[in-house]
C-alpha cells in the first residue's frame, strides 16, 4: 500500500549518521549478498551512501547515511537488520512537456523495477546536493537526474515544485513528488534523450493530456500520477 501526503517544501532536514549495532557474522552474511549480486548481475552496483528517513512530517526531515548494501540485504533477506528501521529517501519527477507527460522504460539492468515503465526522472538522495551542512535540496537532485537520465539541461525547465511526498508500505521507501514543466516539445526530449550516455531508460514515451493511460507503470508512479492528474484537473 502506497499512502500520499502533502509536502512543504520549505521543510527543515537534519542529517546524521545511521548507527548500526549488528554481529560480525551478521556483517559477513551481508557482505556475502551484496558480493553475490555484483558477481552474478551484468550491471555492477555501486555501494554507495544513500539517505533514510528517521523522522518525517510536513515541518521536518530527520534523514540518516547508511550504505545501500545494508538496504539491499534487507530487501534480499528481511530477516535480517529485523530490528532496524532503514527507508530510503529518493525524488520522483513528473515531466510535463508541451504534449503531455513523460514516462520512461527502465533497463532491464536496473536493480529495481528492471523493463517497468515509470515517470521520469526519478533517483535517490545524493549526498554531494547539499547546499549546506545538514540542508537537502530536493530541486537540485531532481534538476540532476534530469540532465543525467533524460539528457534536459536546467535552463530548458520553466518551473519545478515538490508537491507531495509517497510512502511504500511494502519497500519502505519514501519519495519526493516533484513536478517539472519544459518547454520542450516530445520530439525535442526524445532527440536529447539519444545522446544520453547512462543506461537508466531504454526508451520514452508520451502520455499525452486529456487521453486515457494506456500504459501500466510502477506502482509508486501510479500513485503518484494519479493523484497529480487529481490535483491539476479535477
Amino acid at each position: 500500500m502506497i499512502s500520499v501526503h502533502e509536502f512543504n517544501p520549505k521543510v527543515n532536514t537534519s542529517i546524521t549518521n545511521f548507527e548500526l549495532n549488528i554481529t560480525l557474522d551478521e556483517l559477513k552474511i551481508i557482505d556475502n549478498i551484496w558480493n553475490e549480486y555484483q558477481k552474478n548481475n551484468k550491471y555492477s552496483g555501486s555501494n554507495g551512501k544513500i539517505l533514510s528517513v528517521d523522522i518525517i512530517s510536513n515541518s521536518k526531515i530527520t534523514l540518516k547515511i547508511i550504505e545501500y548494501k545494508f538496504f539491499y540485504a534487507k530487501i534480499k533477506n528481511p530477516r535480517l537488520l529485523k530490528k532496524i528501521k532503514i527507508q530510503p529517501l529518493a525524488v520522483s519527477g513528473i515531466l510535463v512537456c508541451n504534449d503531455g507527460i513523460v514516462i520512461g522504460k527502465r533497463s532491464d539492468t536496473c536493480l529495481q523495477n528492471p523493463s517497468s515503465w515509470e515517470l521520469v526522472p526519478s533517483g535517490g538522495l545524493d549526498l554531494k546536493i547539499q547546499k549546506t551542512k545538514n540542508k537537502i535540496n530536493f530541486t537540485d537532485q531532481i534538476l540532476i537526474e534530469l540532465f543525467e537520465e533524460i539528457g534536459i539541461e536546467k535552463k530548458y525547465v520553466v518551473n519545478i515544485l515538490p508537491f507531495c511526498y509517497l510512502f511504500d508500505k511494502k519497500s519502505k521507501v519514501y519519495d519526493i513528488g516533484i513536478e517539472i514543466i519544459t518547454n520542450l516539445s516530445f520530439k525535442d526530449i526524445k532527440k536529447k534523450f539519444s545522446k544520453v550516455q547512462v543506461n537508466e531508460y531504454t526508451n520514452l514515451k508520451l502520455l499525452e493530456k486529456n487521453k486515457r493511460k494506456q500504459v501500466d507503470l510502477i506502482d509508486i508512479s501510479e500513485v503518484l500520477y494519479d493523484n497529480y492528474i487529481k490535483m491539476k484537473f479535477l
